[in-house]
């Protein structure tokens, strides 16, 4: 249920949001997308707008203070705080003014840089923060996502209170 009357949120059907997260201002999660207990999607400014088959772990805070749209793309995990198939993992940061490519993993603590361009397939990593292109074939990768995605999307309901779908 919106908390003030400038929330607007829409929750496509089929995607699982756990009834203990807190989501304000212009909000629309994807169908297919997981919100975990305890995140915190807040619109401030500009909209939000997850796409399909994301997975947003508990804690995670994504917060729009631009009146730019935010726009995530589709299959991401967000483990912290996107493109599309990016793995943002424990405390990761994506700056503001930052730009995602596709395939790409911001380790723990790891951190872009203000108004950066993340180019696809790229790993930062280690305390310097290094960066470095994927060669991997990313295609085992999306398998293993795509049980992780359908596992949550079993699981959570069945120990969560859920919002229900808008449309």
């Amino acid at each position: 249920m919106p908390n003030s009357l400038h929330d607007s949120i829409t929750i496509v059907q089929g995607a699982i949001v756990c009834a203990d997260s807190a989501i304000r201002g212009a909000v629309t999660i994807g169908a297919g997308t997981v919100v975990h207990p305890q995140c915190q999607i807040i619109a401030e400014r500009g909209p939000i707008t997850i796409g399909e088959n994301n997975i947003i772990a508990e804690c995670t805070r994504i917060i729009n203070r631009s009146e730019e749209p935010l726009v995530i793309g589709h299959y991401n995990t967000l483990e912290v705080a996107s493109g599309n198939y990016n793995v943002i993992e424990a405390r990761g940061r994506v700056l503001a003014g930052t730009t995602l490519g596709d395939f790409c993993v911001i380790t723990p603590a790891c951190s872009t840089l203000a108004n950066e361009h993340v180019p696809d397939k790229t790993v930062i990593y280690g305390e310097a923060q290094d960066r470095r292109l994927q060669t991997e074939d990313y295609k085992s990768q999306l398998a293993v996502y795509i049980k992780h995605l359908k596992y949550l999307q079993d699981m959570l309901p069945r120990y969560n209170h859920l919002r229900k779908s808008t449309i």
